[in-house]
């Protein structure tokens, strides 16, 4: 399995640099925990060749393998290999720059997120109410969680039209197949300004 070879030479590679950078630090496990990087590099290393020998076929024995779901864990341990890259920060300071950047932003995207996710949910409660259990379709207004993923459908203009013919459909008098379709478009509109 090719993947599995790349992964393993890597490991290797790894490996041996760690060999190397507790070699330049003559061996001195305290001269080497000193630098975070070590420590980082030797954690990432560490779960990686866990995480290789979790999903490696017959490397654990059934006694175990039946007790918890090896290959899943194995897989996340063997994702946190691309942990690697965080070292090209002191390689590259623009990145590093991008980086610091994007993490001082995750207030303003949290901030956003929880008003965007407010707004869909009041339009879920308000679709709740005046649409109901009427409307047909997967797509619907007949409990709350159905109502905020219809809410988000449209949210995101994916599909949108079909729930418009349905909230459109679930009108009782032409009236209200009027009001429906107004509160689906509003909801569209708005949303759209809000992306």
């Amino acid at each position: 399995n090719l993947p599995m070879l790349v992964h393993m030479a890597c490991n290797i590679f790894f490996g041996a640099e760690l060999v190397l950078l507790f070699a330049g630090e003559h061996f001195s496990v305290q001269r080497f925990a000193r630098k975070s990087g070590n420590l980082f590099s030797s954690l990432v290393f560490i779960l990686s060749v866990v995480g290789f020998i979790l999903t490696y076929p017959g490397a654990v024995p059934q006694s175990i393998a039946d007790v918890f779901p090896k290959e899943q864990i194995g897989k996340v341990l063997k994702s946190l290999a691309a942990l690697r890259l965080y070292r090209l920060m002191k390689i590259l300071p623009t990145m590093n720059h991008i980086l610091s950047e994007a993490i001082s932003s995750l207030r303003s995207i949290l901030n956003i997120s929880v008003f965007l996710f407010l707004c869909t949910f009041c339009t879920a409660v308000c679709g709740r109410y005046l649409i109901s259990d009427s409307m047909k379709g997967r797509s619907n207004f007949s409990d709350l969680s159905s109502a905020t993923l219809t809410s988000f459908q449209v949210f995101t203009a994916d599909s949108w039209t079909g729930i418009l013919y349905d909230a459109m459909a679930a009108g009782t008098t032409p009236f209200w197949s009027c009001v429906n379709a107004v509160f689906v478009i509003l909801w569209l509109f708005f949303s759209q300004i809000l992306v």
